[in-house]
């Protein structure tokens, strides 16, 4: 049986926050089947609930209109054919499925005031950034993997699932809207691994001219070292990809199309960049553990725990870098507007991590410090860092 449907409303609320300023091209954007045309179809339910007539509000799925509707003159026909008021909400749902989209998007916003949402997967890539550019004014909303919050929406606490046992499923399956704990793990191996060959085969081989077996390597070995501080020559080393401009060019394309995400290495006194170190992580904890069921990956728990943190802090919002001070990795540096914080997690108190000399660096790191463990009941505040359980802080 499948879960019951998520609504997102974070990412709902800053939606229709966006819909005061209809000079602004609204995109949705964000890996495959993260649920970005759930969230359209949420959107369209949320105006309708809030009194926007259901005339004004014209919603497309161009998937649905392949091989009728294929260019940018059939579209703005078909637009105007629905059209009903020059103010209407248009949402568009797959809007790459149109050849020269944007010379249509440009041609409505000239002609009406219309409130323009789309969805375009992979917007920020090296594809859509110049032609987003060239519209104008635009913004991205980003949408990932669910949270653990939203994980438990699907998947609630009850008197026989504790949050102990949830957070542990959500570790099993991760955050992809359409795993179900109905699956077996075979299933989530098999889908999982369908995905990670169609981003490489088709997403980025369709664009690009790869070595899909190098950048296969490449992907496998960075997912098997999540959390490790590593360098271009350490994955051109490792992954067997014997040009280091290659491994750029890979690493580039895993990054856009948002296989992995990636925090650099920073001296956090001066922001120095420390040449080409980085931390690289997931962006569903799902394929930690493994993409396929012939090679599950030997991820440690720790490194299970760091990325859940990452992709937490990057969901609210911050820039997260991997920080290092006098020398020492303490974890994450993470910016918001004015805002720094500092953050390192371990699986427990008594861990050499929460002790050691990178400890000590954390310890005496200037600013808002806190330290995350999977201990129960740890939630206070102790010599100038604030201790969080995991769960407490995922719940925020």
């Amino acid at each position: 049986m499948s879960h019951p449907v998520v609504v997102r409303k974070a990412y709902l609320n800053r939606l229709y926050q966006l819909s005061t300023n209809r000079d602004v091209v609204k995109v949705i954007s964000g890996n495959r089947y993260c649920g970005k045309s759930t969230l359209m179809s949420q959107f369209r339910d949320m105006l309708l609930n809030k009194g926007v007539p259901e005339s004004n509000i014209i919603y497309l799925d161009m998937s649905e209109s392949m091989g009728t509707i294929d260019d940018s003159f059939q579209f703005t026909g078909l637009v105007k054919s629905r059209l009903s008021s020059e103010d209407a909400f248009l949402l568009v749902d797959d809007m790459n499925f149109v050849n020269n989209w944007d010379s249509a998007i440009k041609d409505l916003r000239e002609r009406y005031r219309l409130n323009i949402y789309i969805v375009l997967p992979y917007a920020t890539s090296d594809d859509y950034r110049g032609i987003l550019d060239a519209l104008g004014n635009y913004d991205v909303t980003t949408l990932y993997t669910f949270s653990f919050k939203e994980f438990l929406e699907a998947y609630p606490i009850t008197d026989e699932h504790g949050y102990g046992e949830r957070f542990e499923q959500y570790i099993s399956i991760g955050g992809q809207p359409f795993m179900d704990m109905s699956m077996s793990q075979k299933d989530h191996f098999m889908i999982s691994e369908g995905m990670f060959n169609l981003i490489l085969n088709w997403d980025i081989g369709s664009r690009s001219r790869i070595d899909t077996v190098a950048i296969s390597r490449l992907a496998l070995y960075i997912l098997n070292n999540i959390g490790n501080v590593t360098t271009l020559s350490a994955l051109r080393q490792n992954s067997n990809v014997t040009d280091q401009r290659t491994v750029e060019k890979y690493l580039h394309y895993l990054l856009e199309y948002q296989t992995i995400m990636k925090a650099e290495a920073v001296d956090i006194t001066d922001m120095r960049r420390l040449g080409v170190k980085a931390k690289y992580y997931t962006t569903d904890v799902r394929s930690i553990r493994g993409i396929t069921p012939r090679g599950a990956f030997s991820i440690s728990r720790q490194a299970t725990i760091e990325n859940i943190v990452f992709l937490e802090l990057v969901r609210r919002g911050y820039e997260v870098y991997a920080g290092f001070y006098r020398g020492n990795d303490i974890g994450f540096m993470a910016i918001r507007g004015s805002e720094t914080i500092f953050v390192k997690s371990v699986l427990a108190l008594s861990d050499e991590r929460a002790k050691g000399k990178e400890f000590k660096a954390f310890a005496s790191v200037p600013g808002k410090k806190y330290l995350l463990t999977t201990d129960r009941g740890m939630n206070g505040f102790y010599d100038n860092i604030e201790y969080k359980n995991i769960i407490s802080f995922l719940l925020e």
